[in-house]
């Protein structure tokens, strides 16, 4: 079990509670939840698990023949507790602990108490009884409510109990509403036990079980998320478990006439006073800090007390400053008023910190009412700003800062990263609606329509709670002009309580498409099948069952579907999910549309798994052909599709490493994507077993030692971990974390999660001490030592940049691009380099160091997956953390997955750092790795040729390839009179000779016919081809011509390299273009590319030629650049065209 340290305790905890011995890889990670001495690192989670398996071994160690039931629903922040059930199948069958996931929270709770009336029917006879854990989110307590309330009334066996494990959620950093949820569980009746971190997990969640043994009560134990998604080092110690009670409650369900009547006297009577009593005996509140001079008093629970700490510690300069008493509380229902009244005496204020809402402060103020001495309550909740104001004003000595911690904010516009649909999600595709469409959202992945441009998802009303999806719309539609709604509802939620839904929308009679997203698993919450779930073929005959108007199936693959449906089942293209929402929305009543896919992110798990083939066929686009329209980011939503720069502006690439092959990207109107079939040397297939990384290895011993501080006692060393969710943040951590408990390290964490796992920004934070400290995982502000840095988003952002210390946060930065959902499918959305973050945030930081470390990932081991372990290694390197390189490589081979590439990548960060230059001998390029103690910017030497003209001569090269000498002749002439008319105005600016020469090459260089014939045979995109799918490699083009699309053809055709003959004639037909031969030069969007040409050159000759002012100027270098507004084919590119032809004929609206 655990013992909690006091902070006074002598001696660091590496010497006192780490045990010496040598531990085999494996150990490490198995022993969390098997040792039985010395300490171990656990999350909030693996706590709820072990805290389980330690009260069995010490009921038995009693005498007692337990065995336990755990039922519940997963959500946040408890959302990874069953699949952590899951996984540890020998322990939970070694512990005689029964998990069975449930349909929903309330028949969950049901299930639950049912273990406590074991009486009424005959026990197996190697049980004495069965201790109930019920687990779910704040939202599945109330659902669960009427459940529980006759749970806590009928009561517990004497030799079993039930404790309710709660999760809240007081930010909702993961949910839809913010939630405390001790008023509730204090009105169910239910004693409440709050801990602090897991070691406290692992303390009151034995004791909860014990409590409701002894009580006759369920007991609950709050687990807020800072204490779900935090970790810490948790001392073991043996325990030993009360005798069971003399007296005990004997459960009773049968709640009708009198009985009732008594079962509810004892629960707020003769139960709740056992609780109280228990709480006494067994020091569940605890007092800090006390003494007969104290003035101000501050009572704090769970995760709120460690915040509590720590601003004391900070205010009295490693200690808790004088006249300070300082309570704990383990349970804060029901609070014990002699403890309270005992605790209030001689203080002139008593601050009550909370982490939501007034249920604590009210209740002190109740429990003090009526006492003789009633100091004034103060209630707040967040201490760490009350706490310094009022001890200065109390005239309690404190230190005062010298420069208080104030928000830096970084020299330039950074965009906020938020939360997106996977690649390949099937939401990208189904959640799409016009944005007259009114549309309610659910719960579930496809809830983050509310995050997004009601162009694509229609115009959402709101969410409700699982179970009421489209019941807004019940109450609406009487009253608003509107005749129909579109409900999203997932499967999950279907199974759970969706199907209530749909059949009170039929009794309702209003007209409705349910558009049920089947994608066959729970993947908001990590990937668990829906409980209950029977597939497609069940949720059809329900709904034909509850009497759906119509449904209509559409598919990613129809084949498939059919064979899963009954015949008469309309089963469609997923193509056609537009035409069948426009035909549904046409019927009266109620209709359902399915959309069958499957869950992206499972998929590749599988395939990771070896559980499914992976694709043969990747996707790759032609950046020459590319015109960075974003049409395909448009139609797919596809994080794979990201946007990137160009020496020819804005492209689109394919991120191989995230690409989950969906293939619908394929519908973008342009003919630069190619699909491959990789050959024999497919670098792809290869990555995993000899990448150039893993051929020349690099051996520790080939590295020197680096250099670390070593620690003081009493001194955390904090450190940031920045990212992306499922790019390994929580990974790095955990190693970190494993690494520095082995090291005998006293460690604290804490994972800033909410939507991570879905493209939106992940923070873990990770806090090392040589002796037990209390304080939160988080850290504080101006707190961090140490910033790793994975995404430049996420660390720009203010809850960042606030721990952020100028005089001593070191900063590795990997520069490495991440795109933002909003990036792929909006073409204009602002995108901040990340090139450009680092050196911002180098100057925010004591020392920064920087480099591409995605890039690296990918040229040493074929992905840019393994980026995070360089950037660590590149960190120990520095000097950075003080847990040695062999630590962290153990931790990496404990944590088994892909272990010897990991520890290669780790390698190689360090040798980033010691010896650079030999990884640029590896890969004959330099790495381009930059250690700043500010930003330096170096100047031009004098000789150096002036930026806009190298541009120039590039430029005009490729316009003499696309047509011919007069061309890039008359270019460069061009671009010299406008850099001379601007150097008339302005000698130092060249920013319209560039602006000039972007433009005028990307105009007069349209891609017509023989333009994309000529790219598409460009050798040089065949050898890159060849390069990274090795040697035989075949690819096809996917085209779609005009004649073939003006004869109906929808889709697009693949067009292999035997033709590449014939595309090399059509590129020789080149001179043709804009003669009466030309055939392909009538077309609209050929008129209009000639003219736009034409018009923008004449437009920049005459108005630099008219410049009078700077500020003539500053608006011809804006009309300048609105050339790259002008992307795209077909359409697309004619209305781009248009608008910049309006725009360039409109009058002169220069300053006068």
């Amino acid at each position: 079990m655990t013992s909690t340290m006091n902070p006074s305790t002598t001696g660091t905890f590496k010497d006192s509670h780490y045990e010496r011995s040598p531990r085999s890889v494996e150990d490490l990670l198995t022993r969390r939840y098997t040792a039985r001495q010395g300490s171990v690192h656990l999350t909030g989670i693996q706590a709820l698990i072990r805290m389980i398996s330690d009260r069995q071994r010490a009921d038995a160690a009693r005498g007692l023949r337990t065995a336990s039931y755990v039922s519940g629903y997963e959500g946040s922040p408890l959302a990874g507790y069953d699949l952590e059930l899951s996984r540890q199948k020998k322990l939970l069958e070694d512990h005689r602990i029964f998990h069975q996931p449930g349909v929903n929270e309330e028949l969950a709770a049901t299930a639950v108490e049912g273990t406590q009336l074991t009486a009424a029917a005959t026990l197996k006879d190697d049980i004495d009884g069965v201790v109930g854990y019920w687990y779910g989110k704040a939202p599945g307590l109330d659902r669960a409510a009427d459940a529980m309330r006759h749970a806590v009334i009928c009561g517990t066996n004497g030799k079993g109990g039930a404790v309710a494990i709660v999760g809240d959620d007081p930010t909702a950093k993961s949910s839809s509403v913010p939630s405390n949820s001790s008023r509730l569980l204090a009105d169910l009746g239910m004693p409440t036990l709050v801990p602090t971190d897991a070691s406290d997990v692992l303390s009151l969640g034995t004791h909860a079980a014990w409590m409701s043994r002894a009580t006759g009560l369920w007991v609950a134990l709050r687990v807020t998320t800072a204490v779900a998604d935090g970790s810490a080092t948790v001392v073991l110690d043996d325990v030993t478990a009360p005798e069971p009670p003399t007296t005990p409650h004997t459960p009773h369900a049968k709640v009708l006439g009198q009985p009732l009547l008594a079962l509810d006297a004892s629960r707020t009577g003769e139960r709740l006073n056992r609780a109280i009593a228990y709480a006494r005996e067994h020091h569940i509140n605890r007092l800090v800090q006390a003494s007969p001079d104290d003035e101000i008093g501050i009572i704090a629970s769970g995760a709120t007390y460690l915040e509590v700490a720590q601003a004391l510690r900070t205010l009295g300069a490693g200690q808790c400053p004088p006249r300070i008493r300082l309570l704990r509380l383990g349970m804060t229902y029901p609070l014990d008023s002699a403890e309270l009244s005992e605790f209030a005496a001689g203080l002139k204020k008593i601050v009550v910190a909370e982490d939501l809402g007034t249920y604590l402060v009210e209740s002190v103020r109740t429990v003090l009412y009526g006492t003789s001495h009633r100091p004034d309550i103060i209630h707040t909740t967040a201490p760490e700003k009350l706490l310094p104001r009022l001890l200065k004003d109390e005239g309690i000595d404190i230190m005062e800062t010298k420069n208080p911690p104030r928000l830096m904010n970084l020299p330039l516009a950074v965009a906020p990263r938020t939360p997106h649909f996977c690649s390949g999600c099937p939401h990208n595709a189904s959640t799409r609606t016009s944005p007259d469409t009114l549309v309610g959202a659910g719960i579930g992945c496809h809830a983050m329509v509310l995050l997004m441009d009601d162009q694509r998802v229609g115009n959402v009303i709101g969410t409700a709670q699982m179970g009421g999806e489209g019941g807004h719309w019940i109450g609406m539609s009487p009253f608003v002009k509107e005749k129909h709604l579109v409900q999203n509802l997932g499967d999950g939620t279907f199974w759970h309580s969706g199907s209530l839904a749909i059949r009170a929308l039929i009794a309702s009679d209003v007209n409705v498409t349910v558009k049920l997203l089947h994608n066959g698993t729970v993947a908001m919450t990590g990937g668990q099948d829906a409980v209950g779930g029977r597939g497609l073929r069940s949720i059809v005959d329900m709904l034909q069952a509850e009497g759906v108007g119509k449904i209509v199936v559409t598919s990613d693959n129809v084949s498939r579907t059919r064979k899963m449906l009954p015949r008469g089942v309309e089963v469609r293209e997923r193509s056609e999910l537009a035409a069948v929402q426009e035909e549904l929305a046409a019927i009266k009543g109620v209709t359902v549309l399915v959309h069958d896919q499957h869950c992206a992110a499972e998929k590749r798990r599988f395939r990771n798994r070896g559980q499914a083939e992976k694709p043969k066929t990747a996707v790759e686009i032609n950046p020459r052909i590319c015109e960075g329209c974003g049409d395909c980011g448009e139609k797919s939503g596809c994080l794979s599709v990201q946007p990137i720069d160009t020496d020819f502006g804005r492209k689109t690439k394919i991120d191989q490493t995230s690409c989950n092959s969906d293939y619908t990207c394929l519908q973008g109107d342009c003919p630069a994507f190619v699909t491959v079939t990789p050959g024999a040397s497919d670098i792809r297939a290869t990555a995993q077993s000899s990448p150039i990384g893993m051929e020349h290895q690099i051996h520790a011993a080939d590295l020197p030692e680096p250099t670390m501080t070593p620690l003081a006692d009493r001194q955390a060393h904090s450190v940031r971990i920045t990212g992306v969710g499922g790019t390994g943040v929580l990974t790095v951590a955990a190693v970190l974390a494993t690494a520095a408990q082995h090291e005998g390290y006293f460690v604290r964490g804490q994972d800033m999660t909410g939507l991570a796992q879905k493209g939106g920004s992940v923070i873990s934070d990770v806090r090392l001490s040589t002796s037990f400290m209390d304080h939160p995982g988080h850290i504080p502000a101006a707190g961090a030592d140490v910033l790793l840095s994975l995404d430049g988003l996420t660390s720009a952002a203010d809850e960042t940049l606030e721990v952020l210390n100028p005089e001593r946060t070191i900063a590795v930065i990997s520069t490495t691009d991440q795109p933002t959902g909003k990036m792929v499918t909006e073409v204009r959305a602002e995108r901040t380099n990340s090139a450009l973050i680092s050196r911002a945030l180098s100057s925010r930081v004591q020392r920064a160091i920087s480099a591409d470390a995605g890039d690296l990932s990918t040229q040493l081991f074929g992905v840019a997956t393994y980026q995070t372990m360089i950037v660590l290694g590149a960190a120990i390197q520095a000097g950075a953390i003080p847990v040695s390189a062999a630590a962290i490589e153990r931790a990496l081979r404990a944590n088994g997955r892909s272990s010897e590439l990991n520890v290669q990548a780790l390698r190689r960060g360090r040798q980033l750092i010691a010896a650079p230059q030999e990884l640029e001998r590896l890969l004959a390029q330099p790495q381009g790795v930059e250690s700043m103690e500010s930003t330096v910017t170096v100047p031009r030497a004098n000789n150096e040729e002036p930026l806009w003209k190298t541009d120039m001569d590039m430029r005009a090269q490729e316009l003499e390839a696309w047509g011919n000498a007069a061309v890039a002749c008359r270019y460069k002439e061009d671009v010299r009179r406008i850099a001379e008319a601007e150097r008339r105005i302005d000698p130092r600016s060249t920013e319209l000779a560039l602006a000039a020469a972007f433009g005028l090459h990307k105009l007069q260089a349209y891609k017509d016919e023989y333009e994309v014939a000529r790219l598409a045979a460009d050798p040089a995109f065949a050898q890159d081809i060849e390069r990274r799918y090795g040697a035989g490699a075949s690819t096809k083009i996917q085209l779609h011509p005009p004649i073939l699309r003006a004869m109906g053809l929808k889709k697009k055709i693949g067009v292999s390299t035997r033709f590449m003959p014939a595309l090399k004639v059509l590129a020789a037909g080149k001179r043709l273009r804009g003669t009466s031969l030309d055939i392909f030069g009538y077309t609209k969007q050929r008129r209009v590319e000639r003219e736009l040409a034409e018009e923008y050159r004449n437009v920049l000759l005459r108005r630099s030629a008219e410049m009078s002012s700077a500020e003539d100027l500053a608006s011809l270098v804006e009309l300048a650049r609105e050339a790259d507004s002008v992307r795209g084919y077909e359409e697309l590119k004619i209305n781009s065209a248009l608008r910049l032809l309006a725009l360039l004929r409109e009058p002169d609206r220069r300053s006068h």
